[in-house]
């Protein structure tokens, strides 16, 4: 195995994932009026649990 594609291989791997962090928990998102994946996920976590259950009932 070349040693300097496992390296790129890696490279790219660490490169992947910080571009899908920055995409789900620093970018705003127009479609989610301009609020983070995460932030719209903390959101849905931090309701309580009567609340969570309406909300995922009102999408079936």
């Amino acid at each position: 195995m070349n040693m300097g594609t496992a390296k790129y291989s890696t490279d790219s791997r660490i490169l992947f994932f910080r571009f899908i962090n920055f995409y789900n928990t620093v970018k705003p998102h127009k479609s989610l009026n301009n609020a983070t994946p995460y932030e719209i996920l903390a959101s849905y976590f931090n309701q309580p649990l009567r609340e969570q259950s309406r909300d995922f009932l009102q999408q079936c």
